[in-house]
């Protein structure tokens, strides 16, 4: 026990806190998030985003879930012309406002994947709408409801290539989502349970994943790089299953390439550079009282005892 860990006597730096010492700190921090600020910001500045706004668009064009018939909307929208959509991988996504995911009821209903067992009791997974109701969904809770938003296709003359695959985490791919066990087989509104058809579509599995704030967008697609044309014009093919008017929520369609930073994120430049001015700021302050009225070290007026 008699140890210097646990007797903390382990050496220390303590520095002693001189006003020289403190503006220099102040200064070299400021400097230092300034210049992170400007390479965050020039990185962002690089990311091409497309956003389109459809939900009042598409409004007209409402279906059922389980509609034999539907009209498509359709939006026509012309790609910038910049070489990086053409260059770059292009990150597709759909984006909610309004909306609460993280509600603290949704999360609490939601089947914790990792218990596979956990299907065969009834309580837990009955109708959070009707408990009442003899039907028993899988994966249970209000997250998996409004799962497939949108159905959207790319096209501009013919489909635009996408790649469905590597959207989600790889953890939930691999170990967190399976397919219902026991005799949990039944399709949507037929028998007494309602199932999704394949738990571990990376669809699904990148909506389950809850936002923790109201505006959030999540990965659909990726293009591939050399698959678009910048200042070409293409259609984006809606089925419009998903209203958001009731809620006053709106729907977004964002196309977007990235940086080493990921995708345009300019709040954390504006935030390292905030930082960065407030210390550069409180250096010259601090630099200032001490050219016009320094504190002299070591003087014993400073002492106060009894």
């Amino acid at each position: 026990m008699d140890t210097a860990f646990k007797q903390q006597r382990l050496r220390a730096w303590q520095p002693i806190l001189t006003p020289k010492w403190v503006i220099s700190s102040f200064f070299a921090v400021g400097v230092a998030f300034i210049g992170i600020a400007i390479g965050i910001l020039g990185a962002s500045n690089q990311v091409q985003e497309l956003s389109l706004q459809y939900d009042a668009k598409c409004e007209n064009h409402f279906m059922s879930w389980n509609a034999s018939s539907y009209s498509e909307c359709i939006l026509n929208f012309t790609l910038p012309s910049n070489d990086k959509w053409a260059t770059s991988e292009v990150y597709v996504y759909y984006e909610l406002s309004n909306f609460y995911q993280n509600h603290r009821q949704a999360p609490f209903l939601q089947l914790n994947p990792f218990d596979s067992d956990a299907f065969g009791f009834a309580d837990k997974f009955q109708d959070p709408q009707d408990a009442s109701k003899e039907l028993y969904m899988y994966p249970c809770g209000l997250v998996n409801g409004p799962c497939h938003l949108l159905q959207p296709l790319i096209t501009s003359r013919r489909p635009c290539p996408t790649n469905p695959s590597g959207i989600a985490w790889k953890s939930d791919v691999d170990k967190k989502y399976i397919a219902p066990i026991k005799d949990a087989s039944g399709l949507p509104n037929q028998g007494s349970f309602f199932c999704w058809h394949n738990v571990s579509d990376e669809d699904f599995i990148v909506w389950m994943r809850v936002a923790a704030l109201p505006r959030f967008k999540k990965l659909y697609r990726k293009i591939p790089a050399n698959k678009l044309k910048p200042g070409a014009t293409y259609s984006l093919i809606i089925q419009n299953r998903f209203p958001v008017k009731d809620f006053g929520g709106t729907k977004t369609f964002v196309l977007s390439t990235t940086s080493w930073i990921g995708g345009k994120n300019n709040f954390l430049g504006i935030a390292y550079i905030v930082v960065g001015i407030i210390c550069v700021a409180l250096a010259i302050i601090f630099l200032v009282k001490h050219l016009i009225s320094p504190r002299i070290l070591g003087d014993p007026r400073y002492l106060n005892w009894k």
